[in-house]
This record gives structure tokens, sequence and C-alpha cells, in this order.
């Protein structure tokens, strides 16, 4: 028969006496609390009847892995009233009665505000969430152009909406809480601190991300090259917070050792990141011209040898084509062709990046100054040639240096917006009726 067990339950601080009551119930089968290491830890001995108390020591760090110095004195104090201090974890201290006629730790309403400070961080937790959502979509993608049409970026954030919206939920629920428990102490009685609804904050994420890796399969591939580059990354992520916290858990350093440990890990990982995108070689991936929905020869004559750039992404919300496409080498300026087009069913979608496409389609509508590369453009109404609700056409103009001159190279952009699609897109050549069918054929505009 085994003389040891392990339990992997979790409690939230407002669950203090539904812990103590875990604790007591175990001892009564036999199975004494000894220790907090990895797990709870019990030890086989006689059922007995013991009277334990969980209470929250405000002075305590949630990154404590063992009652530190301030607790060891809080149980100095504790032990004079009759309780003895069996372990501890984050602001967690156990005790356990050394006699029958122990005197409570805490009053009530001291041991109400010791609770109400351990959990604060639900209450302000929503903003800080929303803050980090806007932070992700105008920092990192700027707008629905970047994030909302590919399949990963998209369960992402529609991910991290759902976590916002369980977060106020979480909190609405602690405000009912303290609510419900500070009318019953200004009545006389005690709280009795059991069971109740809370969030998981670490599975959430866990989910996230798997919802994420999830969008990354959807839309390219298991086989792809990104989809393993980005398998690897979340599992050396995962990896890295689980031998932190099993490591946290198992040898339960003080709090300057495992602050120490992290740094000396999140240096190791960043280092590895770091040279994970230093030799990640971009231009190694080649693109195969089947793959491409639009190249120059689909509506011109063109010559030369084919280079390709770009990607096509999919989510929810539409679809995307991004690609550059250049024929020609480096001994004469190549024919290119550059586009980017969007196609969705969602007509506030397709507004939104019309009015927004100065920002993802480097439209020409700035005023031009002394030190840029480009003259004043003017923009024609070409709707008529594009069968569209809207469209228009510039010339935006480029200086090359080449042989020591500088040689002017004119493009045409079209910016075009039809009730399902926009489109943007640069050539080297003015286009007729019959090439603009064409391509609106290609790219599905419509």
């Amino acid at each position: 028969m085994r003389e040891r067990k392990r339990s992997f339950c979790s409690f939230k601080y407002r669950e203090c006496d539904a812990f103590a009551k875990y604790l007591e119930e175990q001892a009564a089968k036999g199975w004494h609390f000894k220790e907090w290491r990895l797990g709870f830890v019990f030890e086989k001995g006689d059922p007995k009847d013991v009277k334990y108390s969980v209470e929250v020591f405000p002075k305590g760090n949630e990154r404590d892995c063992r009652p530190e110095k301030d607790a060891e004195e809080f149980a100095e104090y504790c032990r004079a009233a009759g309780w003895e201090l069996v372990d501890g974890r984050r602001k967690f201290c156990i005790f356990k009665a050394l006699r029958k006629d122990a005197v409570p730790i805490a009053a009530p309403e001291e041991r109400y505000e010791n609770i109400c400070k351990a959990e604060r961080v639900r209450l302000y937790a929503p903003l800080l969430w929303f803050l980090n959502m806007v932070f992700y979509i105008w920092g990192t993608y700027g707008n629905i152009s970047g994030w909302g049409f590919q399949m990963a970026s998209f369960l992402y954030m529609m991910g991290c909406m759902g976590m916002l919206v369980l977060l106020v939920i979480d909190a609405a629920a602690a405000v009912i809480w303290r609510r419900n428990r500070r009318k019953l102490i200004l009545r006389g009685e005690v709280p009795v601190y059991g069971k109740s609804i809370g969030l998981n904050f670490w599975a959430a994420m866990c989910v996230i991300m798997l919802c994420t890796f999830a969008g990354r399969l959807m839309e390219y591939g298991i086989f792809n090259r990104e989809v393993i580059q980005d398998l690897i990354m979340i599992f050396v992520l995962i990896l890295f917070m689980t031998v932190m916290g099993i490591a946290a858990a198992l040898f339960r350093p003080s709090i300057e050792r495992r602050v120490q440990a992290e740094w000396i890990l999140m240096a190791v990982l960043m280092i590895w990141v770091c040279m994970m995108l230093i030799y990640t070689d971009e231009d190694s991936v080649s693109i195969s011209q089947e793959n491409v929905p639009l190249l120059l020869e689909d509506f011109k004559d063109a010559d030369g040898e084919v280079f390709i750039t770009g990607r096509q992404s999919e989510s929810l919300l539409g679809k995307r084509y991004n690609y550059y496409v250049s024929y020609g080498d480096d001994e004469s300026y190549p024919d290119e062709l550059q586009y980017t087009a969007y196609t969705s069913k969602y007509s506030g979608i397709i507004d939104r990046l019309w009015n927004t496409r100065d920002g993802w389609g480097n439209v020409w509508r700035q005023e031009p100054n002394e030190e840029d590369e480009w003259e004043d453009v003017t923009f024609t109404d070409c709707t008529k040639l594009w069968g569209a609700e809207e469209a228009w056409v510039s010339q935006p103009r480029f200086y090359i240096e080449k042989d020591g001159c500088e040689t002017r190279i004119e493009k045409y952009c079209y910016e075009v917006k039809y009730p399902q699609s926009v489109l943007v897109i640069w050539t080297m050549e003015e286009l007729d009726a019959e090439n603009v069918q064409k391509i609106r054929q290609k790219l599905e505009q419509k």
C-alpha cells in the first residue's frame, strides 16, 4: 500500500474555507497533509479529526514557492493562538490546530479584507486585457486589413475577445461576491468562503494559443514551413513555462533565487528566438506560379525570369491576395506587377477596407515634400473602366539610380471598390478594358 499520494486540486483565495475543508476530509480518511510540493502531498496515517485553517497572508507574493520570512514571523504569532504553520505557497498559509480551543487567527473583517486585497487583480484585469487588445490591433497589425483576413490572427483575436468577455463576467462575479460577504459582516455574521465560480486565466490562455495554431493549420496546412516553425515556437514556449513551473513547485526556491533563475532562462529563450529570426531565410521560400492568382502573362505579354513574393490568406471575414511579381533581371529595370486584393461578403468590412486603404495599400495620398522620391500625383476617376462602385487611377513617379544617373520610373496605381471586394494594383503600363476584365476574373473582383 502506498504511503504517499499527491493531489493537484486548485483553489482561489476566496475559497480558503473550501480549501481547509478539503484537507480535513483527507485527514478523516487517513491522508494527512505534509507539504505543498508539486501539488498537495499527503502521508498515510490513522484517520483523525484534524482542524485546518487556510489564511490569506497579505504580505505574501504570488511567486512565493514556500513561506518566506514575513510568513514565518506571522506563523510565530499564530502559534501563540494555537495554530501551527504546516506549509504555504503564493499568499496561502495552511495552519493546523494544536489544540481544540484554538481561537480564529483573524477577525472576520480582517480576513475579508485580506482576501479582497489578494483578489483585486480580478477587478482591473478586464481593463488591462482590453488595453492589450487595443495595442495588439493598432500597434501590431494596424487595422482589420492585417488580422481580419488571416485565420490564425482572426481566431487569436476572437479568442482574445472571448477572454475579455470572461474577464468581465469574472470581475462582475467578484464584485457581487464582495458585496454579499460585506453584508454578512455588517450583520455580525461570519462569512464562509466556500467554492465559487471563477476564471482560470492560464487555462484560457492555453485555449487561445491552441486556437491560433489551429488557424495556422487551416490556412497553410501542416507541412508548411511557417506552420512547422510556429509549432516549434509554441512547443518551446510551453516547455519553457512548464519547466519553470515544475522546477519552482518541486525545488521551492526562495523568491530571490526564483527571480534570478527566471531571468537567466528568459535570456536564453530570447537568444534562441533571435537566432531563429536571424537564420530564417525568407527569400528561400519559393512560390509556385500555379498558386499565384494573377500574373502578368494573364493579361499581357511578359518575358524574362520571374520573381514572386507574397501570399494569400483567408478567414471567416473573407480572402486576401497580396503579391509582388517581376519579370527581368538586374541589368534592366524589370516589368512589375503588385497588387493587394480583398474579397468579403460583409459590406461593412469592404467599406472599412476602402476607407483605410491608405494604411495598407501604400496609396499616394499624402502631400509631397522636397524629401520624397515622388512628385505630386493626380487621381483620375476610372469607375467606368472597371465597372465598379468607385475607382481611381494615379501615376506615382519613382526615381532609381543606375550608372550614376537618376532614371524616372512611372507606375499606374489603380484603386478599385466593388460591393464585395477592394483592389489596389500597380502596373508598369496603363490598362485597357480587356486587361481589366481578365484581372477581375482572376482576382474574383465583383
